[in-house]
């Protein structure tokens, strides 16, 4: 009876209905994260005005770092439907009459599942920290086009994240700007600080996460009630937090998550050396153990 399910054929039939299963949960689960993490983020895409097409490119930044969790219960998923479904036509009866035991059924899944956490490996060494960084970069990089878009010369520009300049030329492709007026309102609300300065440039900090305005020789004004106050500078920088004006986003220094393997160990070598205090040090190794359980979670739960 053998011969009328060759060994080859179960596997490739079982193989077949698992990845079209792993497939559609992935793809299921996937869509289900992204529009909530896009209702999450609407403050960021509607205060930066990303448009359609960037949107897309964030999002499949951020898709490694969910495929970490997604991976293993689709994985999961797959091989309880498969056999779910082939239970409920009878199909496992079928094949047991035929002779074939529960070893050749297990083939396909068990290979399918190495292959899983092969993928999640890959994943969780590599794809994690170069999509987080891919997103971080991105957001700097539109939002400092969205300021020297916004900054018109020779006018009053308060729609820059909080804050009012005047400059009385711009260059679009460098940023460089020209006799820079500056004010902050949204450090100190009781204190008026003006910053004046003959040249200026907008830059990003992609390890801070945060905009630099840069000024260059000149004078800050500062009035605090009865007294006024007047300090020269060679080089000011004034920094805007995204994180603070998108709550939603943290773009501030990178955390262990975010970071490839190679830098969590490089972390867990200063850690053991005490360059790390203890809390910080705990954050790697928990990560450090995460980045290989979930893959051998595939295994475990297929």
């Amino acid at each position: 009876m053998l011969k009328l399910f060759p060994g080859k054929l179960v596997e490739s039939y079982i193989a077949r209905d698992l990845v079209r299963t792993f497939v559609l949960c992935m793809v299921s689960l996937l869509t289900l994260i992204l529009i909530s993490r896009g209702i999450h983020f609407r403050d960021l895409f509607f205060g930066l005005e990303v448009s359609f097409r960037d949107i897309l490119y964030l999002f499949a930044c951020l898709t490694p770092a969910f495929m970490l969790i997604v991976l293993p219960l689709s994985c999961m998923l797959s091989v309880f439907l498969t056999f779910l479904r082939m239970s409920t036509d009878r199909e496992l009866i079928a094949l047991k009459a035929g002779g074939v035991s529960i070893y050749q059924l297990m083939r396909a899944p068990v290979l399918f599942a190495a292959l899983c956490m092969g993928l999640n490996v890959l994943v969780s060494l590599y794809g994690i920290s170069w999509g987080m960084n891919q997103f971080r970069s991105t957001v700097l990089e539109i939002a400092n086009e969205r300021a020297q878009v916004v900054i018109q010369p020779g006018v009053f520009n308060q729609d820059i994240f909080g804050i009012t300049l005047f400059a009385r030329k711009v260059d679009p492709a460098s940023g460089e700007m020209s006799q820079v007026i500056f004010e902050d309102r949204t450090r100190d609300k009781k204190n008026r600080i003006t910053v004046l300065a003959p040249r200026g440039t907008i830059t990003t900090d992609r390890r801070t996460g945060s905009l630099v305005f840069m000024l260059h020789d000149g004078e800050i004004y500062r009035a605090d009630g009865q007294q006024f106050g007047i300090l020269s500078f060679r080089e000011y920088a004034i920094r805007v937090d995204l994180s603070t004006l998108f709550k939603e986003v943290d773009l501030g220094e990178i955390r262990p998550k975010d970071m490839s393997w190679q830098e969590l160990r490089t972390l867990y070598t200063q850690g053991t050396s005490e360059a790390l205090d203890a809390r910080n040090f705990a954050r790697v190794e928990v990560e450090l153990q995460k980045r290989w359980a979930l893959p051998a979670a595939c295994i475990v739960l297929c």
